[in-house]
């Protein structure tokens, strides 16, 4: 599938597709040329299971803080 037809499915702009392509190569080849420096992108943490949230599960709440100020808060209860 193309850039081009995979974006139009998605609904999302092919620019901002191809620029999010070359920041995430970049970031892999950095951190294949410096195995032992620090990366700048943290390990991304595990998966999270939240369950149904349309069932009437126990109470949970988790934040992510995004950088730049952008914090994305979900919560149940």
């Amino acid at each position: 599938m193309s850039v081009s037809e995979f974006c139009q499915r998605e609904g999302i702009n092919a620019s901002f597709f191809r620029s999010w392509r070359v920041k995430l190569r970049d970031a892999a080849v950095d951190g294949r040329e410096s195995p032992g420096a620090e990366s700048a992108m943290p390990m991304p943490a595990p998966f999270i299971e939240l369950g149904d949230l349309r069932s009437g599960g126990p109470r949970f709440e988790v934040r992510l803080e995004l950088g730049a100020g952008v914090i994305l808060s979900i919560g149940r209860g």
